[in-house]
């Protein structure tokens, strides 16, 4: 058993059996990353087409409202064609949705910002079930949520402005009251990234409030 060639062979076995075992290490590590980047994407789809078909619907209303409004005002003054109001809506509407997405790509930035600066300062190396509770909340995550939604909103008018769909009043106020509403919502719940740096509040029920 001291042989050389024992030992020789011996070397050999132990080099391959250990290069099997990494090979299947790194095939097994590849699968599941490959898994963790499918679900992720099937969730990403998933929530993107959600929001286009909501927010669709919406574009969708306020046109239909926009068509209202302007047969109404057509009625009234009698005419057959308004085209101030149609020249006002629409120089006004592209300049409110380029800006308002401005505004919310700031926000979503310093949002997601503040939160990975709690996650990596108090949350990094908590437990699972804390650090997954951080995770879920339930106001970081709606107000992301408003504020990727306000931004598909923003594109799919920008789309329809292009193809050469008109909008009118009824959009501009909608884009408008979506804008401030957001702002607002982002000023109330951006204390509460503040809140979450102490772990204790993390177990704080939301929905009664």
């Amino acid at each position: 058993m001291n042989s050389k060639w024992y030992w020789l062979i011996r070397q050999k076995y132990r080099n391959l059996k250990f290069q099997i075992k990494k090979a299947a290490f790194r095939l097994n590590e590849r699968k599941e990353s490959s898994e963790r980047l499918s679900s992720f994407s099937r969730i990403v789809i998933r929530t993107l087409l959600v929001q286009v078909a909501i927010n669709l619907v919406l574009v969708a209303v306020l046109y239909v409202g926009d068509k209202l409004l302007l047969s109404a005002m057509e009625i009234l003054a009698k005419t057959q064609t308004n085209p101030l109001v149609a020249t006002l809506s629409e120089s006004i509407l592209v300049d409110i949705v380029i800006g308002g997405i401005g505004v919310a790509g700031v926000i979503l930035g310093l949002y997601c910002s503040n939160m990975t600066s709690v996650y990596s300062s108090k949350y990094t190396n908590a437990p699972v079930t804390i650090s997954s509770a951080f995770q879920r909340d339930v106001v970081t995550n709606r107000c992301i949520k408003q504020i990727t939604g306000y931004i598909i909103f923003c594109v799919i008018i920008l789309f329809g402005r292009l193809i050469g769909i008109s909008f009118s009043y009824v959009s501009i106020i909608a884009l408008l009251f979506l804008t401030i509403r957001m702002i607002i919502t982002f000023s109330i719940t951006g204390n509460r990234m503040y809140q979450l740096s102490n772990t204790f509040n993390i177990s704080d029920n939301l929905y009664p409030e």
